[in-house]
C-alpha cells in the first residue's frame, strides 16, 4: 500500500522506498512467491518502465515460473542498453530452449543468448548419449554396471527424471520389482503429475 501512496517525484520515494521495495521483490522471488515478486516489480515499473534491471528480473522470475514463452517474448521486447549479466542470459537461454521458441528475436538479442543455448543443447545431447550407454549395459545384462552408471548420473542430479525411470527399468529387467516400485514411488513424489510413473 505504501508504494501506491508514494509520490515518486520526491527524492525519499525514488531512492529509499524504491530500493526497499525492490529488495522485497527479490526476497519474494527467492522464496518462490513469484506472484508477489512480480506484483512489486510491476509497481516499480510504473516509476521506471525503462529500467533494464527491473525488466531482466521480471523475465528471470517468469523463467523460474516456467512461463518460458512469455519470458522469451518479454526478452524480445527488452531494450538492451548495456550487456546483460551471464546469470540472466543463462535463464533466457533456458527459456528459449524449453519453449522451442518460434519467436523471432532481434539479431542482437539472439547473439547474446546463442552461446548459452548451444551449451544447453550440448549438455542435453551428452545426457542422452550417457543414458543410451547405460541402457545398452542393461540390455546386455550388465545390470551391476548399469546401476553404477545411473547412480552416478543421479548423484549429479537426484531428480533427473529420465535417469530415475531408467533406474526403475533396470530393476525391472533384473526382476527386482520391489526396488523398481521404490524408484517409481520416488518419481511420483518428485513429479506427482507424471502419469507414466
Amino acid at each position: 500500500n505504501e508504494i501506491k501512496e508514494c509520490d515518486w517525484s520526491s527524492d525519499v520515494c525514488s531512492s529509499d522506498l524504491f530500493y526497499l521495495v525492490y529488495d522485497e521483490a527479490i526476497a519474494f522471488a527467492r522464496k518462490d512467491d513469484f506472484e508477489s515478486a512480480l506484483n512489486l516489480l510491476d509497481q516499480l515499473n510504473v516509476f521506471d518502465h525503462k529500467s533494464q534491471q527491473l525488466n531482466m528480473d521480471r523475465i528471470v522470475i517468469l523463467v523460474w515460473q516456467e512461463q518460458f514463452t512469455k519470458a522469451v517474448s518479454q526478452y524480445k521486447d527488452l531494450e538492451i542498453t548495456q550487456d546483460p549479466p551471464p546469470y540472466f542470459l543463462e535463464e533466457v537461454a533456458r527459456a528459449y530452449h524449453e519453449s522451442q521458441s518460434e519467436i523471432e528475436l532481434p539479431e542482437k538479442h539472439l547473439n547474446y543468448i546463442s552461446p548459452y543455448v548451444t551449451a544447453i543443447e550440448e549438455k542435453e545431447y551428452q545426457k542422452q548419449v550417457r543414458l543410451s550407454f547405460i541402457r545398452s549395459h542393461m540390455e546386455e545384462g550388465d545390470i551391476d554396471r548399469a546401476l553404477i552408471l545411473v547412480d552416478e548420473v543421479l548423484e549429479e542430479d537426484p531428480q533427473q527424471q529420465e535417469a530415475l525411470f531408467l533406474k526403475a527399468e533396470i530393476y525391472d529387467s533384473a526382476e527386482e520389482y520391489w526396488k523398481a516400485v521404490k524408484v517409481y514411488n520416488q518419481i511420483i513424489k518428485i513429479y506427482p503429475d507424471n502419469d507414466a510413473a
